[in-house]
């Protein structure tokens, strides 16, 4: 391709370091953290933690949202470069992201439920927002005063308004793994 020499010379060095500096920055975080968040989540979503591990691929864009999911093997792909997905919140955008593969129960039961009560929402459906609070509250209860990232962004009251209480009961009972 005659464009590939061209990314390769200008814009590649770039968006390599800043996918290696992204991936240097959420190691620490996956050391300390990860097989604690996958027991975490898993009992949350009430399944089991994937037996082959979970392909990450680092990208400096990984569409307008930051992030996306394949499944069949489960694959993420995620931005380097957003600017709402560093630090902390990497951790928490790499489990919810992984939560894609574990709530087809929880993301079926809702979707059937909203359906036959006629309900709308501003954004996707109600399991979304289930998955954004679910990995959002295990990660806040690991990383000390950590705010999760749709309350920061204000997606649980733009999107699915006073579903903060309605969320917060789903996930007391889910035990905090001892890490």
């Amino acid at each position: 391709m005659k464009v590939a020499p061209v990314y390769r010379s200008r814009w590649w060095p770039e968006h390599n370091r800043s996918n290696l500096a992204w991936i240097d920055a959420v190691r620490p975080l996956l050391s300390k953290y990860g097989a604690s968040m996958c027991k975490d989540i898993a009992a949350a979503w009430q399944t089991p933690w994937p037996a082959t591990p979970i392909r990450v691929d680092v990208a400096a864009f990984a569409d307008p949202h930051g992030a996306y999911t394949t499944s069949e093997p489960t694959h993420i792909t995620i931005s380097s470069t957003d600017k709402g997905y560093q630090g902390d919140t990497a951790l928490e955008m790499l489990y919810h992201e992984s939560s894609h593969s574990l709530d087809e129960k929880v993301r079926t039961a809702l979707e059937n439920e909203r359906v036959e009560r006629g309900l709308v929402f501003k954004r996707r459906g109600f399991s979304h927002a289930v998955l954004f609070y679910t990995a959002g509250e295990i990660a806040r209860r690991y990383l000390p005063g950590y705010e999760m990232y749709g309350v920061r962004n204000g997606m649980f009251v733009d999107g699915w308004p006073e579903s903060l209480p309605v969320l917060g009961k789903r996930l007391e009972a889910v035990p905090r793994w001892a890490h």
